[in-house]
C-alpha cells in the first residue's frame, strides 16, 4: 500500500513537472523566444540564427519576426547584387523593433536603387566585426560600402591585439548534441538556464559585466594599435574597391535635471575619428543626432516602455535617427564618387 502511494505521488509529480515545462515553454515562445544560433561556416559572422527562425520578445520592446533564409534579420532575401553590407551587434540585429523599423530596412527603403543587406548579430561587437570582415567581404562582395556599428570608441588594447593576431575568441554555438535538442524542443530550458546563471552571479556578487580598464587615448602605444586595428578592418573592403563606414551610436543618460548626457571620453573620440580618417574610413558620430532627437522630440534613442528609461537597445526612434544620418552621408559619398562638383570632401 505504501509503495503504491509513493508511485502514485511520484507519477503525479513527474506529470505536473512536465506540464509546467510545457506551459512555460508556450509562454516563452510568446514572451521571449530567442531561438537557436548555428555556427557560421563562412566566417562572415560567428553564427547565424536558424533560417526562418521565429523570434519574439515582450521583455524589451515588442516584436514578432522571422529571420530570413540565411538566418539574418532582413525583409528581402539576399541576392548577388549587394551594394551595402551592414554589420554590427544586437543593435543592428534589432529584434526589439518591427522588421520595418530597423536601420537595415530603412536604408533599403530610402536608397531604392541600392541593395542593403544586414548581417548584424547579437554579441558581435566591433572586435568581432573586424575579425569577421575579411570573410564577410568574400561572401557578400558589397559594391559600394561596408558599414560597421559600434557602441564604443574607447577600445580595449588586449582585444584589438587579439584581432590583429587572429586569436580573438569566437562566440560558441550549441547547434548539435543534447544541448541543441533541449533548446530546440524545450524553449523554457534556455530561459531557465540563463536565470540560474544570473542567480549564481548574484549570490557570488559577480558584476554584470567585467570592468574595463580606463584607456589613455594620448598614449602612443594605444594610438599605434588602434590605427593597425582599423587598418585591418578597412583593408579587405578597400581591396574590393568599396569603402568602409563606422558609425558610433553612444550610450546616453538623462540626469536629474532632465539633461541628456553622453559619457564619451572626448580624447578617445577624437583619437578614433583621426585613426579612421588616416585609414580612409568614413566615421559617423551619432552623438549630435541623438541630442537633436532628445531636444526636438524629447525622445531617447535607447529604451522601451517595458524597460528602464534610456536603457538597453536602440528603439524605433534611434534606428530612424541612425538611418537618416547614414542616408545623408551615403548619398553624399555616392555624389562625390560620381564627380559632382557641388559636393565637398
Amino acid at each position: 500500500m505504501q509503495l503504491k502511494r509513493v508511485i502514485f505521488w511520484s507519477c503525479k509529480t513527474v506529470i505536473a513537472t512536465l506540464f509546467s515545462f510545457l506551459l512555460l515553454s508556450l509562454f516563452t515562445v510568446i514572451y521571449n523566444n530567442t531561438g537557436i544560433h548555428i555556427a557560421n561556416p563562412s566566417g562572415a559572422t560567428d553564427y547565424f540564427w536558424k533560417p526562418n527562425q521565429l523570434k519574439t520578445t515582450m521583455c524589451e520592446g515588442f516584436s514578432e519576426l522571422r529571420m530570413d533564409e540565411n538566418g539574418f534579420n532582413n525583409v528581402d532575401s539576399q541576392d548577388e547584387n549587394i551594394d551595402i553590407l551592414l554589420m554590427g551587434s544586437s543593435h543592428m540585429e534589432a529584434v526589439q523593433v518591427s522588421k520595418y523599423e530597423n536601420t537595415g530596412y530603412l536604408l533599403n527603403h530610402a536608397l531604392k536603387d541600392k541593395r542593403v543587406y544586414n548581417i548584424g548579430m547579437s554579441g558581435h561587437t566591433i572586435y568581432h566585426c573586424a575579425n569577421n570582415i575579411e570573410d564577410a567581404i568574400k561572401v557578400y562582395s558589397p559594391k559600394g560600402f561596408a558599414i560597421i556599428e559600434t557602441a564604443t570608441v574607447e577600445l580595449d588594447i588586449q582585444s584589438m591585439k587579439m584581432v590583429l593576431d587572429s586569436t580573438y575568441p569566437h562566440i560558441d554555438s550549441y547547434d548539435k548534441g543534447l544541448v541543441y535538442l533541449v533548446q530546440k524542443n524545450i524553449p523554457a530550458a534556455k530561459v531557465l538556464y540563463k536565470q540560474i546563471g544570473r542567480w549564481r552571479a548574484a549570490e557570488n556578487n559577480e558584476p554584470a559585466a567585467p570592468k574595463k580598464e580606463k584607456i589613455d587615448a594620448s598614449d602612443h602605444n594605444y594610438l599605434e594599435i588602434l590605427e593597425k586595428f582599423l587598418s585591418k578592418a578597412a583593408a579587405p573592403v578597400q581591396q574590393k574597391g568599396a569603402k568602409l563606414f563606422i558609425f558610433y551610436q553612444p550610450d546616453t543618460k538623462v540626469d536629474s535635471f532632465g539633461n541628456l548626457l553622453t559619457p564619451t571620453d572626448p580624447m578617445a573620440l577624437a583619437a578614433f575619428e583621426a585613426a579612421c580618417e588616416k585609414n580612409g574610413i568614413i566615421f559617423v558620430d551619432m552623438t549630435d543626432s541623438f541630442q537633436e532627437l532628445y531636444d526636438t522630440e524629447y525622445t531617447l534613442a535607447h529604451g522601451f516602455p517595458n524597460t528602464a528609461v534610456g536603457e538597453g537597445h536602440l528603439n524605433a526612434a534611434g534606428h530612424r535617427a541612425i538611418a537618416e544620418k547614414l542616408i545623408a552621408v551615403i548619398q553624399k559619398e555616392y555624389e562625390r564618387q560620381e564627380g559632382n562638383p557641388d559636393v565637398s570632401e
